[in-house]
């Protein structure tokens, strides 16, 4: 596994989410100037509504540094009053669809137009006991997702922080993509047979400006 993926969680005080967005939106125009970012894909939450998400993926822990230390990227996060931040390191696990699961494999390819696409997180925590069996389960489970035209990505990741816990991130290609995906009986199914799942949460999400950048080869 490597540890090339991070989730950031932005949360301002009710009813700035725009401001918000001004805010974080600087970090992505310095995505292209930085070779070891293969994926950055920020999205504006649907359930809390001054909330945004930052999906992002890098060659290895020393392009994520990087990042972390642009220029401007802190001093625009403190200029926010209220404004608090989450951070998520992971793993990227077997089973990705869209971006290449393992690092050092692509770099930073132009910004494309994706009008309508919807992003998906979930968080699945398991028992204790059993977490390690459902994680190897997970690639040979969702088959589906290959076939499925409307998944454009499609990753999930171990958290070292919560041994418990296992991330997806997803991008559809429309609000009818994204449906038709978790009403799929196929995903039932799938999920009905992970043994040893205690909880889960949804969060539907919306692209910022409707862009994304990803890693092409």
């Amino acid at each position: 596994m490597s540890r090339n993926g991070h989730l950031a969680v932005f949360r301002g005080p009710k009813g700035t989410r725009d401001d918000l967005v001004e805010v974080v939106r600087p970090q992505l125009r310095l995505v292209p100037e930085e070779p070891e970012t293969l994926l950055y894909l920020f999205n504006i939450s649907e359930d809390e509504p001054d909330t945004v998400w930052s999906y992002e993926r890098y060659t290895d822990d020393t392009g994520f540094a990087a990042h972390g230390h642009a220029p401007g990227v802190l001093e625009g996060l403190q200029s926010m009053p209220g404004l608090t931040f989450e951070s998520h390191q992971l793993d990227v696990l077997p089973g990705a669809k869209g971006v290449p699961p393992g690092p050092g494999l692509t770099r930073m390819g132009t910004s494309s137009e994706v009008r309508d696409a919807r992003g998906m997180l979930v968080r699945y925590d398991f028992d204790p006991r059993s977490v390690g069996e459902c994680v190897a389960q997970i690639p040979q489970m969702f088959p589906f997702v290959d076939r499925d035209v409307g998944a454009q990505l499609y990753v999930w990741h171990s958290d070292p922080a919560r041994p418990s816990t296992v991330w997806l991130y997803a991008m559809f290609a429309t609000d009818d993509a994204l449906e038709s995906h978790l009403a799929a009986p196929d995903a039932r199914r799938a999920f009905d047979r992970l043994d040893g799942l205690s909880t889960s949460q949804t969060w539907r999400t919306r692209l910022v400006d409707g862009k994304w950048l990803r890693a092409t080869p």
